[in-house]
């Protein structure tokens, strides 16, 4: 893979929180349905390695079809390289937006398709490199939600450039725990935050957050965690109520009797 054009994702101290790093132009923005101003990681990929691999993938799959697959080598290299060049992913604060298009019908039908999953919904991110992956040096990223499973994750992206960085990113801006010296992309491409005054911005995607929005999240957090304790001392006085009621009607059958 040529990483040597990538840069590093650093927070700056400014006001806005900007985020440096990969970039998606305005077309590209607009085509994944986001605002020009939006904070956002742009996701690459390594277009070359991945095409090899999905077509080493389907000629396995039709390997009981030699001869035909040979046949369809050219339709299905043409088809996998539109599908592979075509796709355009970002991470922003709140979401993943994913843009991919494909051939149908013989490579007669393209349909594109853009699908967004928000941070706090996703359960797990998995890396995996299966033995045909790693002949093309690809791995397939994984995400998951409460609605998915292992078998039909909720998408993959195959052939993501610095995959496992990218799985850090996600969950730690799912999180929100930072990103203070974790290297990406190698020591060439340092992702790092830098803070200011405001020593409470711990979400690389996100601006500073005041000492006053800290403080009335507190309280809230307080707030609720109250009412749940009462909610609870509510639930067990309700039990306490139903076992005697159960015990004075199992002595009052008792007696009848």
């Amino acid at each position: 893979m040529n990483h040597d054009q990538k840069i590093g994702l650093t927070v700056n101290n400014d006001n806005k929180g900007e985020v440096a790093g990969p970039k998606l132009n305005s077309h590209e923005l607009e085509e994944l349905g986001l605002d020009e101003d939006t904070i956002h990681v742009k996701l690459e990929f390594d277009h070359t390695s991945t095409i090899k691999y999905l077509c080493c993938q389907t000629l396995a799959a039709l390997n009981i079809f030699a001869v035909l697959g040979l046949f369809c080598l050219p339709c299905c290299w043409f088809a996998m390289k539109s599908s592979a060049e075509s796709r355009k992913a970002a991470v922003t604060n709140s979401q993943i937006v994913v843009k991919s298009g494909a051939y149908g019908c013989f490579c007669c039908c393209w349909g594109e398709t853009t699908k967004s999953v928000a941070l706090q919904k996703i359960t797990d991110v998995s890396v995996s490199q299966d033995c045909c992956a790693r002949m093309f040096d690809v791995k397939v990223l994984s995400v998951q939600t409460a609605s998915s499973s292992d078998a039909a994750p909720e998408f993959q992206l195959v052939g993501l450039i610095e995959p496992d960085e990218t799985r850090k990113l996600v969950l730690k801006t799912r999180d929100n725990d930072g990103f203070q010296g974790m290297n990406f992309g190698g020591a060439s491409k340092q992702m790092t935050v830098q803070r200011g005054g405001n020593n409470n911005l711990n979400n690389p995607l996100l601006s500073n957050v005041s000492d006053t929005m800290l403080s009335q999240t507190f309280a809230v957090n307080q707030q609720q965690a109250q009412t749940l304790h009462e909610i609870k001392d509510v639930l067990v006085d309700v039990r306490d109520v139903l076992k005697a009621l159960n015990t004075t009607m199992s002595q009052s059958a008792a007696g009848g009797a």
